[in-house]
């Protein structure tokens, strides 16, 4: 039993960083993106971003200032918005 409580802390943890995003510099967020964040935000400032893969799918994780609130966008690269969370 401890055995395998002890494998799926690990696998657990080894997931967790698997997740973990690349940062991506703001000039290479792709077009789509950006024009995506700007069409439903307009006037936003985008902070950071970082692209994450997960099951072969590729998303851009994009924090941005939006009206004094902080959001946390989901997005992939054809533009689509697929999340969105207010962060601090």
């Amino acid at each position: 039993m401890v055995r395998l409580v002890a494998t799926l802390c690990f696998v657990s943890v080894i997931s967790g960083m698997a997740s973990a995003g690349t940062p991506v510099a703001i000039k290479e967020i792709p077009p789509a993106v950006s024009r995506s964040i700007s069409n439903y935000f307009p006037g936003a400032k985008i902070l950071r971003a970082e692209r994450d893969t997960d099951d072969g799918q590729t998303t851009f994780e994009v924090k941005v200032r939006y009206k004094e609130i902080n959001l946390k966008l989901d997005v992939n690269p054809q533009g689509k918005i697929l999340d969105v969370d207010m962060v601090d």
